[in-house]
C-alpha cells in the first residue's frame, strides 16, 4: 500500500484532494516511514473510505444501485476488489 502511494506521487505530484487530509506528504514525513504512514497515509485511507462510502450511499439514493454487490462489481479500487 505504502508503495502504492509513493508510486502514485512520483507520477502525478499528489493524491486526489481529500476533504480534510493532505494530498501530499511533508519532506518530513518521507524521511520516516513511521510519520509517513501515522500521519499521511493512514489519514488518507480513511478519508478513502469515507469518500467512498459516501458515495456508494449517493448512488443507492439516486437508484443508480440497487446494492452493495453492483458497486463492488463496478468498483476500481483493487483493494476492496479482493474483499468481494
Amino acid at each position: 500500500m505504502l508503495l502504492d502511494i509513493h508510486f502514485f506521487l512520483i507520477e502525478n505530484g499528489r493524491l486526489p484532494k481529500l476533504e480534510g487530509v493532505p494530498d501530499v506528504p511533508t519532506d518530513e514525513q518521507n524521511m520516516n516511514p513511521t510519520k509517513f504512514k501515522d500521519h499521511f497515509s493512514k489519514p488518507r485511507r480513511v478519508a478513502t473510505r469515507k469518500e467512498e462510502i459516501m458515495r456508494l450511499r449517493v448512488a443507492m439514493r439516486n437508484k443508480e444501485l440497487d446494492c452493495i454487490e453492483q458497486y463492488l462489481s463496478r468498483c476500481k479500487n483493487d483493494n476492496i476488489k479482493k474483499i468481494h
